[in-house]
């Protein structure tokens, strides 16, 4: 099992949700490649999973809410390492 966290900073406020996960599975969405979705499975495949936006919310992504939409995440093990740091290549950079 591992432990996904998840962070945005809305209005200069830190937000955070922590998830314990069986696995990941992430994929680069958006024209600008600026987003990365994260699947977060409840277990071993096949698996209900929950969706998640790591990064800059492009026009048009009416999907991405409070609720979805995060700035970056961290994937920890059981020992609470981190192994996976989530945040698109290009974030925060202008266009």
């Amino acid at each position: 099992m591992f432990t996904l966290k998840l962070y945005r900073v809305p209005n200069g406020q830190l937000v955070t949700r922590v998830q314990a996960v069986h696995h990941v599975q992430t994929m680069e969405i958006g024209k600008s490649g600026r987003i990365i979705e994260v699947w977060a499975f409840h277990g071993p495949e096949p698996s209900t999973y929950d969706a998640y936006f790591i990064g800059e919310k492009e026009d048009g992504m009416d999907a991405l809410n409070d609720d979805n939409h995060f700035h970056w995440a961290l994937l920890e093990n059981s020992d609470g390492n981190t192994t996976e740091h989530f945040r698109p290549a290009g974030y925060g950079r202008p266009r």
